[in-house]
């Protein structure tokens, strides 16, 4: 216990009602227990979930894209030229990038 950070504990009675709809909350908000989640209410006055999984499927896209690119420039610098699949590949991600903008504009209006 002396290597606690948070030392003082406080007990809470609820009936099963107030229990199951707290247990509810925590798990639709997504952090790891119940602790965390009223630590989080008692701080800020609100806890939310934000689901960023399509930032990260666009920022996998973004990455792929820009190796995508870094590889025709090194092959232009040593070649002198591009081939065509270099380009059709670059193409067809950047299209996938437009695809997932496009959607995801969508879903926020």
């Amino acid at each position: 216990m002396e290597n606690r950070e948070r030392k003082i504990s406080i007990n809470l009675y609820l009936n099963e009602d107030e229990f199951d709809l707290l247990n509810a909350k925590v798990k639709l908000s997504g952090l790891p227990n119940r602790s965390v989640f009223l630590r989080q209410l008692i701080l800020y006055g609100i806890v939310y979930n934000v689901d960023y999984s399509h930032l990260k499927e666009q920022n996998w896209l973004l990455s792929n894209m820009a190796n995508n690119i870094n590889q025709i420039a090194h092959q232009a610098n040593a070649n002198g030229h591009i081939s065509d699949s270099e380009v059709k590949r670059s193409r067809m991600i950047l299209e996938d990038v437009w695809q997932l903008l496009r959607s995801t504009q969508s879903n926020q209006q």
